[in-house]
């Protein structure tokens, strides 16, 4: 009877060992299927869509120094209120005007015969970034914008708002250049290609940024003349493309 019961056990052992091989097996096959051959070709491509620029991007900032930094906070805030709302005016909605800086900090002047360091003013600047999308207002907008007292206004950039949606010809002959070439490159060297097993994309876009001395553009600077018109240019949208093939 212990016989018998040694049997089963031993039977049951090795039932257990079989089946655990056979799933490592099975586990290794699936992992080793999953890996990407040793024989693989990788190659590179690209290809460029010109487009013109829908969207036109301006920071301007009112600074204002001053001994009382209620006072100046007031002044500064009246003027900025006063430019935006300036701004709205022109069609700029407000889901495109963003305030991306509002800084209030005192100026120290050092005394050399005490030899201390007092607060002699303070300086407050608010910046605020507005995106045009109608590029016949850039000009307008700028020339206001000085006439009404904002003492800095950065350069004008252009951009285009969605590139993905100008890149699918581009993607398109990126794939077909890299397919073209891995195919040279495979009957140069005797070998034919496999499947693909990977690849990647990655963009960039080169454009003008153009930047401008607002202050000329200002009626009062130029004694009334018409305020110049902005050119935007073309940008460059450019799509790479990286493709592995197997080696067969």
């Amino acid at each position: 009877m212990l016989n018998n019961l040694y049997q089963s056990i031993k039977t049951v052992l090795i039932l257990t060992v079989i089946i655990g091989i056979v799933g490592m097996v099975c586990v290794a096959i699936k992992w080793g299927g999953s890996l990407v051959p040793a024989r693989t070709i990788t190659v590179s491509a690209s290809a460029q869509t010109t487009v013109s620029p829908d969207l036109a991007t301006i920071s301007f900032s009112e600074v204002t120094i001053g001994a009382d930094p209620v006072k100046i906070e007031a002044d500064n805030a009246t003027l900025m209120n006063g430019a935006i709302s300036f701004v709205k005016k022109q069609g700029i909605v407000s889901n495109d005007i963003a305030t991306t800086d509002y800084n209030l900090s005192p100026n120290y002047s050092y005394n050399e015969k005490t030899g201390r360091t007092a607060i002699v003013s303070y300086t407050i600047t608010e910046t605020e970034t507005i995106k045009i999308r109608d590029f016949t207002k850039i000009a307008p907008i700028l020339s206001g914008l000085t006439d009404l007292g904002v003492n800095q206004v950065s350069q004008v950039s252009f951009s285009v708002e969605d590139p993905d949606s100008h890149l699918a010809d581009a993607r398109k002959q990126a794939f077909t250049k890299a397919e073209l070439k891995a195919k040279q490159m495979a009957a140069a060297n005797g070998i034919k290609l496999g499947k693909v097993m990977g690849f990647s994309e990655s963009t960039n876009n080169v454009g003008p940024l153009p930047i401008y001395n607002v202050m000329a553009m200002s009626s009062k600077a130029i004694g009334g003349a018409v305020a110049p018109t902005i050119e935007s240019g073309t940008q460059q949208l450019t799509d790479q493309v990286s493709v592995t093939y197997e080696i067969q």
